[in-house]
């Protein structure tokens, strides 16, 4: 049972460019191919978080692992809301939490303008949907064999994503925007 660690890139096509959401991902390569990992995040999100995003935002693709040894697997699906996408750069703002305190975060696109208020809080509501989404995104992709990890700086091993915590705020990501264009 070789147990394999891979970097999973997400790339998601938005008004103004590509925005990118990078983690690790731990799984058994002899249950699991690379491109069932690839194949896992795509519908997994579709089947989820999606549904609480602007319907602006695509998702273009999933790779996983590398260049000598990994899958992409291409996405066609956008977001579902149709509502009214907020400034492309404005995203949800999601902590990735684990046992031991060194946590990551995301920069998610797909915040709808009806989602927010005017001091870039969130709609109690949209939140709350948010995090359910992102819970059930956590639970289907456990259900499938993939752990989802946060690489710490090295030589310390990758450490488990426990839960996700949507922020109250609507953020600015502008590190990994447009990352892809070059």
């Amino acid at each position: 049972m070789p147990v394999v660690d891979a970097k999973v890139i997400i790339v998601w096509a938005t008004p103004a460019g590509a925005n990118v959401n990078t983690l690790e991902a731990r799984f058994d390569d002899a249950a699991i191919s690379y491109q069932g990992v690839a194949d896992s995040f795509r519908d997994n999100l579709t089947n989820s978080v999606m549904s609480q995003m602007a319907n602006t935002v695509s998702l273009t693709e999933v790779k996983v692992g590398d260049d000598i040894l990994g899958a992409v697997s291409p996405g066609a699906s956008a977001g579902a809301l149709s509502q009214g996408n907020s400034n492309p750069s404005i995203c949800f703002a999601v902590t990735k939490v684990t046992a031991s305190g060194r946590n990551g975060r995301f920069f998610w696109p797909g915040v709808t303008e009806p989602g927010t208020q005017d001091n870039g809080e969130l709609i109690p509501g949209t939140r709350i949907a948010v995090q359910t989404q992102f819970d059930s995104f956590l639970s289907l992709m456990e259900a499938d064999g993939v752990d989802m990890r946060i690489q710490q700086k090295s030589p310390a091993p990758s450490v488990q994503i426990d839960s996700f915590s949507v922020r109250p705020f609507a953020s600015l990501q502008k590190r990994r925007y447009n990352r892809l264009r070059s």
